[in-house]
């Protein structure tokens, strides 16, 4: 049966070269449910009595509880309501001067393009929300929509409606995608390794996910937590 999803995207380590990954998530989720979820992410936030972004920097001692409540309300929603997508790029093995125009911002963009045509299902509907990232060209996300929307229409029976870029602090679903994003750019790249509560973190969603950790590679077919890890030259990947 056909559904229209909103799909909620975030990054980590993009501009940090000296990380060995970049990580780009993206947080699918059947728009129908939007408000049921965003009303429980709120009460969970008053339970907490927290009224800031959430947001994988901010995992402190006196937050770590509203997360770990935060990632079972993820895991109560099956696969096909509420799912979770991101890629994991060897930054060493892109080559931008052959394949980007040497150019990280263009490469970025086109990993992102990656993340999603190859996740979309035939016959459904989605919304897409960026987060906002300053550009040094306007046209970037314009440039991924009219791909999605013109390309990936072409070959699948795929409607994109729209691609929009908006702050996280205006979205709580945009902050729940940075959330997963950054626990996976945090396993991976070993960044703040003296964090004690992110480390907590990551071993709960984990051991949540039935992981040993969040350094693992996905089956393309695995749907609720989903690494896809790309290797430039490989996967049809450039």
């Amino acid at each position: 049966m056909s559904q229209t999803y909103n799909i909620y995207c975030d990054e980590s380590s993009i501009e940090n070269i000296q990380n060995p990954y970049m990580v780009i998530g993206a947080l699918f989720m059947r728009r129908e449910l939007r408000d049921d979820i965003k009303t429980k992410i709120k009460a969970l936030k008053a339970k907490h009595d927290y009224r800031g972004e959430i947001k994988w920097t901010k995992t402190t001692q006196r937050l770590l509880p509203l997360y770990k409540e935060v990632v079972d309300l993820f895991l109560e929603y099956g696969a096909d309501d509420l799912e979770f997508h991101c890629i994991k790029v060897e930054r060493v093995k892109v080559k931008y001067e052959l394949y980007h125009n040497d150019d990280r911002e263009e490469g970025f963009y086109k990993f992102y393009y990656q993340l999603l045509k190859n996740k979309f299902r035939q016959g459904h509907t989605y919304f897409i929300f960026l987060d906002y990232k300053p550009t040094k060209q306007k046209n970037r996300v314009y440039t991924l929509e009219y791909y999605l929307k013109y390309q990936i229409s072409k070959f699948l029976d795929t409607v994109i409606r729209s691609v929009t870029a908006q702050p996280s602090d205006k979205n709580i679903m945009i902050q729940l995608a940075d959330l997963f994003t950054g626990a996976v750019n945090f396993e991976n790249n070993q960044t703040d390794p003296q964090s004690v509560n992110k480390k907590e973190l990551v071993a709960y969603l984990a051991s949540k996910l039935g992981k040993n950790n969040l350094k693992y590679c996905s089956y393309p077919s695995d749907r609720k937590f989903n690494i896809f890890c790309i290797e430039p030259g490989k996967n049809n990947i450039k």
